[in-house]
């Protein structure tokens, strides 16, 4: 799982589902919770990057 900040309320996590599928949840922070708001496929460049992070050897 990739989290990706957006703001001070927002996060975008890049992960995948338990089938293999690459998705983006946008989820609101608040407080110690997290609420999912939306979700959809992961595509493009932004799954390019995601890709790269996965195979990232750091």
């Amino acid at each position: 799982m990739w989290l990706r900040n957006t703001d001070s309320q927002y996060v975008v996590v890049w992960m995948r589902t338990a089938g293999g599928q690459p998705v983006e949840i946008l989820a609101r922070i608040c407080g110690s919770d997290l609420y999912l708001v939306a979700g959809r496929a992961l595509t493009g460049g932004r799954l390019s990057d995601f890709e790269k992070w996965e195979n990232a050897d750091d």
